[in-house]
């Protein structure tokens, strides 16, 4: 969901439009909409454990008109303390519809909170629009539950 979310900018929104697709569930962050100038970003902030090594994960992806695969730019940065990731990833549009490719990244806590921001890097917004969506972020290497837990019945008394 987008609820925890701060959206910066009128070039950046949450979509339902079923034509952009998804990877995951129905809403995708949609922006430079419409040929608006890119500069839109979202971001969040969460705690950390100092430290602690974490994976941040995302899809990005293009949406075009027919015959345009202009390039589109997503910049992921984590800041605590310190910038603990700067990375910036791009993608081509398909020249009709839209396609997404994974990003991951990994980043080490250097306090007890951080900043994550996606922000819209794009050199071009002509008939094009970058699209986001699947953001998540966990600790690397965390123990996974492979069964879910079955009760016991109680012992007589």
């Amino acid at each position: 969901g987008s609820a925890a979310w701060f959206f910066s900018g009128t070039n950046c929104s949450i979509s339902t439009n079923f034509n952009y697709g998804t990877t995951d569930g129905v809403q995708l962050t949609h922006f430079n909409q419409g040929q608006t100038p890119p500069g839109g970003f979202i971001s969040q902030s969460f705690q950390t454990i100092n430290g602690q090594t974490y994976v941040l994960q995302f899809d990005y992806g293009a949406f075009s008109a027919p015959n345009v695969t202009s390039q589109q730019r997503m910049r992921a940065t984590v800041v605590g303390n310190t910038t603990l990731l700067d990375q910036t990833v791009s993608i081509n549009a398909p020249g009709n519809g839209s396609r997404y490719m994974p990003a991951s990244f990994t980043f080490i806590g250097d306090g007890s909170n951080v900043t994550l921001t996606l922000k819209d890097v794009s050199t071009t917004t002509d008939s094009v629009d970058l699209l986001l969506d699947n953001v998540r972020v966990s600790l690397q290497n965390a123990p996974t539950i492979a069964t879910q837990p079955q009760s016991r019945p109680s012992p007589p008394l």
